[in-house]
């Protein structure tokens, strides 16, 4: 567009130039090849002094459009160039709840998405008021204020994992739950990143729990949900290489996997 192209030397004209369409007497809509003819400028006669300005400093047809990077670093990477077009945004403190060497990808997709508040199902339906009957009871239906962790299902399955596994959340809500994991699950030590694989697993199962109910009118009991997380984690920690450090060894003891296993 003539008027909204913002690579005329002067900027987009028609911010320059509020009255410029009456004056030249061409339209705001009109294209750039409006006043392109056999490959010249063929712009109105102007006789506005200030309107001059609009044709001083074109420059010819002839010259060839080029691409210049203006970059603070020496080469051109695909990787900086993505991040010059779409800036990264704010960090944020709970990412370390996704790393860790026993992180399944599914597990943490969804992780991810539910601290959003993206994940599908009945998040959004719950926020928007619909039913909530299939993890809370009565009482708590009317006083739910965010997903997993105010429902007796999930409450369940966190006191059968703590019983099982030591795996102790305090009963704050989502929110604050991630906040506390994100400050206590830090770090590199092996307990931290187990206890961070289960709680993406718990995320993930009780998501899963979710839609089959939903969907498919089929339901588990709380213990069956805290025995697949369980067992998921277990056999990643299996996959994973025994070395005879102390941390590993309270980590195998508390999850009761053998040093012998091959």
């Amino acid at each position: 567009m003539l008027w909204q192209d913002p690579r005329h030397p002067l900027g987009t004209l028609i911010h320059r130039f509020p009255r410029g369409p009456q004056i030249v007497r061409v339209p705001l809509d009109a294209r750039l090849s409006q006043v392109i003819q056999d490959g010249s400028w063929n712009w109105p006669v102007i006789t506005d002094i200030q309107y001059l300005e609009i044709t001083e400093f074109l420059s010819s047809l002839e010259e060839s459009d080029t691409i210049t990077w203006n970059l603070s670093y020496r080469q051109f990477t695909n990787k900086e160039a993505f991040r010059l077009f779409q800036p990264p945004g704010p960090k944020v403190s709970w990412y370390v709840l996704l790393l860790g060497p026993y992180r399944i990808p599914r597990n943490c997709f969804l992780f991810w998405l539910a601290i959003l508040g993206r994940s599908s199902t009945l998040d959004r339906a719950l926020w928007q008021g619909s039913d909530c009957s299939l993890f809370c009871t009565p009482r708590e239906k009317r006083n739910l204020i965010t997903i997993f962790f105010y429902y007796s299902y999930s409450q369940e399955c966190l006191r059968i994992l703590n019983e099982k596994v030591s795996f102790a959340i305090p009963n704050i809500g989502w929110l604050h739950t991630i906040a506390w994991a994100t400050c206590r699950w830090r770090g590199r030590h092996p307990m931290n990143a187990a206890s961070r694989a289960l709680l993406a697993s718990l995320v993930y199962h009780i998501w899963m729990e979710c839609n089959a109910r939903r969907f498919s009118t089929q339901s588990a009991p709380p213990e069956n949900t805290a025995h697949r997380c369980m067992e998921q984690i277990r056999t990643r920690l299996l996959g994973e290489d025994i070395r005879p450090t102390v941390q590993k060894t309270v980590l195998y003891c508390i999850w009761k996997i053998p040093w012998d296993v091959n």
